[in-house]
Parts: structure tokens; sequence; C-alpha cells
């Protein structure tokens, strides 16, 4: 597990509007969480990664579950951002929405398990990371709506994105669970998801559009 710390360590990951010493907490609890699982981290557990005061955590958050959600905001925000730059390296939307695909799971098999854990805590309704998976699903349909409506000037009902985009989040979930997404399961799963996005997006059927408020 830890070698999927090292491998967004080394620049994949940016701690968004943090001062060293936060970010130095998020690290830790990052690392924590890998070796003892998410719910089982404590703040010792943390101060002692990080090699800092109890003083001093509190002076950055409020509890464990305020680091983990700061945790999951930066890992969230670079998923939103790898997807953007997919979506906007090329030209006909089939090749958009292949190039957000696989921009997307290509973030997801360099942070590995450690996205993986935050994602399935926030699934839990009850869990403090929940509004965050939610804000992401909402961005990312967002994204892809606005390429869909720039090619074909329809807007769509946010609840088919929100399909393809569960649907994308659970198959490289599964395969991470089956083993790490390297190929041929990363060219599987993005073979499959990219079939589904351009055949539902580009379809000449009618599609579900925004509904009437």
């Amino acid at each position: 597990m830890t070698d999927s710390l090292n491998s967004w360590k080394g620049g994949t990951l940016t701690w968004i509007g943090s001062t060293r010493t936060r970010s130095k907490l998020i690290e830790a609890t990052a690392r924590v969480a890998l070796k003892l699982g998410l719910r089982n981290v404590t703040v010792r557990h943390i101060l002692e990664e990080a090699d800092l005061s109890r003083r001093t955590f509190y002076q950055h958050f409020k509890s464990k579950e305020q680091a983990a959600l700061a945790l999951y905001r930066s890992v969230s925000t670079e998923l939103v951002g790898e997807t953007h730059r997919g979506l906007k390296s090329a030209d006909a939307l089939p090749e958009r929405l292949a190039a957000g695909v696989r921009g997307y799971l290509t973030f997801q098999a360099q942070v590995g398990d450690l996205l993986t854990m935050l994602r399935a805590e926030a699934v839990d309704p009850d869990s403090i990371l929940a509004p965050m998976r939610e804000q992401n699903l909402t961005t990312l349909g967002r994204l892809l709506d606005n390429e869909v409506y720039n090619a074909r000037s329809l807007s769509l009902d946010p609840l088919l994105y929100r399909g393809l985009l569960v649907g994308l989040e659970g198959m490289a979930a599964f395969r991470r669970e089956e083993g790490k997404l390297v190929a041929p399961d990363f060219d599987r799963v993005a073979e499959v998801a990219t079939a589904l996005f351009v055949a539902t997006l580009t379809s000449e059927g009618d599609l579900p559009q925004v509904p009437p408020d």
C-alpha cells in the first residue's frame, strides 16, 4: 500500500491552499490511513507520523475527520483536474470523451489504494466525506455537459451523467479490488467505459434533457 503513496508523493498531488505544516499533517494522515485503514486512524497516529505536537494539529484541524476531509479534497481536486485536461485534449466529442475517461483512470491508477480507500468511506452517506463525493460527481457531470453542449447544443439531465460517472467509479474500484489497475485491466476498463460514454452521449436517439423547473 505504501507504494501507492509514493506514486503520488513524487508530484502527482498538490495540497491546495496548504501551509507546509498543514501539508505535513495531511501527508501523515494519508500514510497512517494506508497502513491502518481510515477509520482506525487516531490523532495520535497522525502526530507520531508527522512528528508534530497535538497543539500544532489542532491549530490546523478540529479532528481527525477534518484532516481526512482535507486529504480527500486534495485528491478530488487532482482527479477533476486530470479529467478536465483529458476532455480538453482532443477535437471531436468522441475523442474528448475517450481522453477524459483515460485522464480519470490514469489518476486512479497512480493514486491507487489511497483513492479507493477514501471513496469507500465517502460512499457512506453519514461520512464527513460524503458531501465531497457528491460535489465531485456534480462537477464532473458539469464538465461532461459542457462538452456535450458545445458539440451538440444539448444540455442533458444531470442524472444521466451521474449514472455514467458512478459506473466508471465502480468499474475502477472493482478492478482495484481484483488487483492493481494496470494493463490489461486498465485498457479493459478504459475501453468499456469509453464505449458507454460515447454510445450514450453521441446517440442520435432521444436523450433525457434537463427537466423543467
